[in-house]
């Protein structure tokens, strides 16, 4: 199931991909006791290059996903944390992005595939987004000079 999504998504066909990818978190969730099966459905879903327009279809089972594989670690696995920062990376709450990633990094300590590399990417983004508001702000300051 979700290696024809993944197939698909790397065609570009998002489309077609998206129910694939849709059984595929909704499989995984039928499972909650599986922290692996949600991890990695909530992963292949992040990491899958779905634009955001199909990823919101599916953003809040992918969340659902990720939360749930971490609470039966209890939010002690480093690479379960990088997939639930990524995945809120995906949704657009950048904060929330950034502190699992930090916790994610703690957690790893060196010592699995966890990187900061992401969590700069995270705060990268976070910092183009305030700029942006902070132009958006300039520009509503000057129009009101007028």
């Amino acid at each position: 199931i979700s290696n024809m999504g993944d197939l698909l998504t790397k065609q570009g066909k998002y489309d077609a991909a998206l129910p694939y990818m849709q059984e595929s978190i909704q499989f995984a969730l039928q499972n909650p006791q599986d922290s692996k099966a949600l991890n990695d459905a909530a992963w292949r879903l992040a990491d899958s290059g779905l634009p955001p327009a199909c990823f919101e279809q599916v953003a809040d089972d992918c969340l659902a996903a990720s939360q749930r594989s971490c609470e039966l670690t209890e939010y002690q696995d480093p690479m379960y944390l990088d997939t639930l920062a990524r995945v809120h990376f995906e949704r657009g709450e950048l904060d929330e992005a950034i502190k699992w990633q930090e916790t994610a990094v703690k957690l790893a300590d060196g010592k699995q595939d966890v990187t900061p590399e992401a969590l700069d990417r995270y705060r990268a983004a976070r910092k183009a987004v305030e700029n942006k508001e902070d132009e958006k702000e300039g520009d509503k300051k000057v129009d009101d000079k007028r």
